[in-house]
């Protein structure tokens, strides 16, 4: 089996409101707290790349970044929006799950 890379740790300040949000998935997922903010980021690391990319053009042709943001900034929306229905559909199941253990 292939090894997975190491991680790297890192630590940031959030909102006490994302920090419920994070909590609130946790309670409905099980799912540790700290696995949300990383599989976010783990999910967008394309959209990462790209603004990278974009800045890097932004300081040196100022003229062609706003079309690469632009185009940045679409396939942002569609990744969090695919993001959102993989949430919700992992929510809805578990919800399922929880009422058909119940029924039994």
């Amino acid at each position: 089996m292939a090894k997975k890379p190491p991680k790297v740790r890192i630590q940031f300040s959030i909102t006490p409101e994302l920090m419920k949000v994070f909590d609130e998935l946790s309670d409905l997922t099980g799912a540790a707290r700290s696995s949300f903010p990383a599989e976010l980021l783990e999910s967008n690391l394309p959209m990462f790349r790209e603004l990278v990319k974009v800045m890097k053009i932004a300081h040196s042709r100022p003229a062609e970044a706003s079309e690469s943001l632009a185009d940045m900034l679409t396939a942002t929306l569609l990744t969090a929006g695919q993001l959102r229905m993989d949430l919700e559909n992992d929510r809805a199941k578990k919800k399922s799950k929880a009422l058909r253990k119940k029924r039994s």
